[in-house]
């Protein structure tokens, strides 16, 4: 299993939505539908640059639970200092 090493949720969100292959506004939809809130795929963009300490780091922490579940894997993804990259993650086939 492959291991990388990350500082943010929002980097590994950025790095997981660019395995997958979904673009931002892709990813604001299925969390639109699943969390029963509307982003926008600019507040997805802002989560991806997010630090921790910032507004939107908080933001982004707050609907881990939700993001975790669009991509079928463990909230812990986010919040371990060195990860494994999901095996079970595929790129999106059109």
């Amino acid at each position: 299993m492959n291991r990388m090493s990350t500082k943010s949720p929002g980097s590994r969100l950025n790095l997981l939505r660019l395995k997958v292959g979904w673009s931002a506004a892709e990813c604001a939809y299925r969390f639109t539908i699943q969390a029963n809130q509307n982003i926008t795929t600019e507040d997805w963009v802002e989560w991806e640059r997010s630090a921790d300490d910032d507004s939107r780091g908080k933001e982004l922490k707050s609907a881990l639970d939700d993001i975790a579940a669009i991509f079928g894997i463990e909230k812990s993804y986010f919040e371990e200092a060195t990860l494994p990259i999901p095996e079970n993650i595929r790129p999106f086939k059109k």
